[in-house]
């Protein structure tokens, strides 16, 4: 039996666009054992499905999105921390300090961030993971 274009997109949308969750649908409901290298080559080769595809995988973003806030708004610290990390870049918090350089250049950083708003538990914490840090980093050494 052979999958149609219109049965596919409706698996796929019912997959939220996951391709290995689409073959299993497949399997378990048409009785066709597809392979997802199968799936994607459909997917490749038909702008229908492709366009669903990428109409989905935006809902999901919204989704992962309005769920990121929500936690924040709980005042979930891993969500709100990811969230600086990522999106707030332009008021001094990431991950990684992000350079770009040419030529002959002299760099000299410094940073000081104000902890003082952090709560207690949190900035001991911190602190306590920065040192456990620096001792590896020593050992490494």
């Amino acid at each position: 039996m052979k999958i149609s274009q219109s049965q596919l997109k409706l698996i796929l949308i019912r997959s939220l666009g996951n391709v290995l969750a689409a073959t299993k649908i497949i399997n378990k409901e048409f009785g066709v054992d597809i392979t997802r290298d199968a799936i994607y080559k459909r997917i490749q080769n038909n702008p229908s499905l492709k366009n669903t595809v990428e109409k989905i995988t935006e809902e999901v973003k919204d989704i992962a999105e309005h769920e990121l806030f929500n936690k924040i708004k709980k005042g979930d610290l891993r969500a709100i921390t990811y969230f600086l990390d990522r999106r707030a870049k332009d008021r001094g918090y990431m991950l990684k300090m992000e350079q770009e350089l040419s030529g002959e250049v002299s760099v000299t950083h410094s940073q000081k961030t104000d902890y003082s708003h952090w709560p207690d538990k949190d900035l001991k914490a911190f602190l306590a993971l920065k040192r456990k840090h620096a001792q590896s980093s020593e050992k490494d050494e």
